[in-house]
């Protein structure tokens, strides 16, 4: 027997080369003399049975050269498909002259074709670093408006990383001016002595969004605090350090782009002196009451220019425009990090409120933000409103930034205040509007529906998006029984708990949708529990009073699923969870929500850009494309049944209540 020791390997220098049978077929079946017979050419069943198959590919699969060669013979015939585009690009050499000069005359003839079909154009391994498809691209987004532009902005501002080098343009910049030499200061002074120099190269698509962004105040806000962002990169940091000298410099040129030049800079002033307070406070090891003291005193301090300002749109929202901070109104929260709230006095008398937060990562929220805002358009398009909460995020830093604050309750303070009953919960809420002037707006029906089409939307959501790290602390429902969830430190299937479930939906959360107006009793009445002792009242407010974790009887477990498959809310939440999958699993929404991770693998975040193949297999696994509707609906059923009756997060739910009922 001949050991591996034995063999000897040898390196065959002709293994990368071009193979010239399979170039000369490719050569042969592509050329320009078979054009006329395949403009009208149509397959028969089975053969678009196979293209159909090789539309709903995901972006990340590679098609066969067989593949690709069936795509181009009917080239013509799938261009009145605008799902097809991707793997037309993907189909055509454009290295080869004969293959991308017809090949783009085709792709102007396509139909239908939106900027959720040009963003799958931007992956690398879709346009092939074609210059020519990454113009085309480009034109396509030309046409869409700045509203949709400013939806998937953070991914194009990740996109111009990934520009040929053919398409950079020289592009002449006006010399500085000594006025503006402490506000260019942001960007490192490297890229700005690379810029004095005289042109820099700056490529389609950065000066695409150059071009739209110095004429919209909020998509020029929001791209110059991505470019900072990117700024800090160590990779490509000089690269957005070059776009965001090129954009400031461009402002200078127009009135408007003045005015809104100097609104930047002091946004970047208002960011920095919070910045400075927020990590004082959570370096200090004084007692709660003493930060939330200095932080009042920090902004009631005339030379800090924080109480009262001129009017200043804000970063997060450039349509409220502030005029200050109220001092008394500031808070600093119960955390490692101790974020602070703010609330700013808007000019027309109203208060815009935010959560700053220093020293941690908020890119990973702001994505899963905008995630949300996307699938929750998608939704809305098919008249699907499932009332979610798309708060705004906004990161100014890789370890800074800020979000909008909702009025709401955690759903742990909620069971803890209403008897571990969230219906007894929504009962007071509409018991309390019912006596206010808001009563003609919501009435006890619309509070429950809030409640059951949010929850049917995030379940969905959160499970497609891997969320992990979920506890009843940040499931927030407001007044109105809207349902959503905060804090996205990990998704992807991270997750720092063992076994967590495939989707957060406790059995307190599925109880309360057997709530009506004849029966407002809390659910839990019916199931007898372990009730504790007088001797136990001291440990009333502890985690040991928590009927979630409290023995049953099989015959109430039993009672307690009869109840609850016979809901009729309970069915509607199921239908709004059936509903909502098959339309993210439809192939233009499956394709827009993977073309956007695939944009974001360089982004730095951690859980994408360690393994973005993982990432977005993840992805594509949890969408679970391989299965027909009928299947993949079913497939949802078990999971929803799994995760209501999982004990494993019963018990670490009960491990977060006791750490955090000693913590404070």
């Amino acid at each position: 027997m001949i050991s591996n020791q034995d063999l000897c390997y040898v390196y065959d220098p002709e293994i990368d080369s071009e193979n010239l049978s399979e170039s000369k077929y490719r050569k042969l079946i592509r050329g320009n003399f078979h054009e006329p017979s395949e403009k009208n050419l149509k397959p028969n069943a089975k053969t678009r049975d196979k293209l159909l198959e090789i539309i709903g590919y995901p972006p990340s699969k590679h098609m066969s050269d067989q593949e690709k060669n069936l795509v181009w013979k009917y080239r013509h015939f799938l261009k009145s498909n605008s799902n097809a585009i991707g793997r037309f690009v993907q189909s055509v050499d454009w290295s080869d002259p004969t293959e991308s000069k017809p090949s783009l005359e085709l792709l102007s003839q396509w139909s239908d074709i939106g900027i959720e079909h040009a963003l799958e154009l931007f992956i690398p391994q879709i346009n092939q670093n074609s210059p020519t498809v990454w113009t085309f691209a480009i034109s396509i987004l030309a046409q869409s408006s700045d509203s949709v532009l400013l939806l998937y902005l953070l991914q194009l501002v990740q996109a111009i990383r990934y520009e040929p080098l053919q398409n950079y343009k020289q592009n002449i910049i006006p010399s500085h001016s000594s006025s503006s030499n402490q506000f260019d200061s942001t960007i490192s002074s490297e890229n700005s002595n690379h810029a004095n120099k005289g042109p820099i190269q700056l490529g389609e698509l950065s000066l695409f969004l150059i071009n739209r962004s110095i004429n919209n105040s909020e998509l020029c806000t929001r791209f110059y605090w991505f470019l900072m962002v990117e700024c800090e990169s160590k990779i490509y940091g000089k690269l957005y350090g070059l776009v965001a000298y090129n954009l400031m410099n461009r402002m200078k040129l127009t009135k408007h782009g003045k005015i809104e030049r100097d609104t930047l800079r002091r946004q970047g002033e208002l960011i920095l002196k919070l910045s400075r307070i927020s990590k004082d406070i959570s370096k200090s090891k004084d007692p709660r009451p003493k930060k939330i003291e200095t932080l009042r005193n920090f902004l009631s301090d005339k030379s800090n220019g924080l109480e009262e300002f001129e009017p200043l749109a804000h970063p997060l929202n450039p349509k409220k425009i502030v005029t200050g901070i109220i001092p008394e109104r500031a808070i600093v929260f119960k955390s490692a990090m101790s974020p602070l709230l703010l609330v700013f006095k808007v000019i027309d008398g109203s208060e815009f409120t935010i959560i700053y937060k220093c020293g941690d990562d908020m890119r990973q929220d702001q994505l899963v933000l905008q995630i949300i805002d996307v699938m929750n358009n998608l939704f809305l398009k098919e008249n699907l409103d499932l009332k979610l909460t798309c708060y705004r995020v906004l990161s100014t830093g890789i370890d800074q930034g800020m979000s909008e604050f909702i009025q709401s309750n955690s759903l742990s303070a909620v069971l803890a205040e209403n008897s571990n009953s969230v219906s007894s919960y929504l009962k007071n809420c509409w018991s309390s509007m019912s006596n206010s002037s808001n009563s003609s707006e919501l009435n006890d029906s619309t509070i429950m529906e809030n409640y059951v089409k949010s929850c049917a939307g995030y379940c969905v959501i959160t499970y497609i998006l891997g969320v992990g790290d979920r506890h009843l602390d940040n499931l927030l429902i407001t007044n109105s029984g809207k349902l959503f969830h905060v804090d996205f430190g990990y998704i992807l299937g991270n997750d720092p708990k063992p076994f967590p479930p495939p989707i957060k939906l406790c059995k307190e959360m599925v109880e309360a949708m057997n709530f009506s107006t004849k029966n407002i009793q809390p659910m839990q009445q019916e199931y007898p529990g372990n009730t504790l002792s007088s001797n136990s009242r001291m440990f009333s407010n502890s985690p040991l009073n928590d009927s979630s974790f409290s023995a049953t009887s099989s015959g109430a477990n039993q009672k307690h699923q009869q109840l609850i498959n016979t809901s009729k809310l309970y069915d509607q939440f199921k239908s709004n969870c059936f509903i909502s999958y098959s339309l993210l699993r439809k192939i233009e929404n499956s394709n827009l929500i993977v073309s956007l991770f695939n944009l974001m693998a360089k982004s730095g975040l951690p859980d994408i850009s360690d393994e973005p193949d993982r990432a977005i297999m993840f992805i594509e696994n949890r969408l679970r494309l391989d299965l027909n509707d009928e299947m993949a609906t079913q497939f949802l059923q078990n999971t929803i049944n799994d995760s209501i009756s999982a004990l494993f997060p019963q018990v670490m739910e009960t491990i977060h209540k006791w750490a955090q009922y000693w913590r404070n």
